[in-house]
């Protein structure tokens, strides 16, 4: 199998996840750059995966 046709199978494998997530972040939507909840969403999304993640600063006004 090609690295294409690998990385697209791979892609088709969490296609549905990816697809639920989506949905999930636009049920319950945030205004501006404070996103509490949709960071929290992505960051679980992520967890368990071999990945350094960093986050902005939060901006107190």
């Amino acid at each position: 199998m090609t690295d294409i046709a690998s990385l697209r199978e791979s892609a088709a494998v969490i296609l549905p996840e990816l697809v639920g997530l989506r949905r999930e972040l636009h049920r319950e939507p945030e205004v501006g750059l404070e996103l509490p909840l949709t960071q929290g969403r992505v960051l679980g999304a992520l967890a368990g995966l071999p990945l350094e993640v960093s986050v902005g600063r939060s901006w107190v006004r």
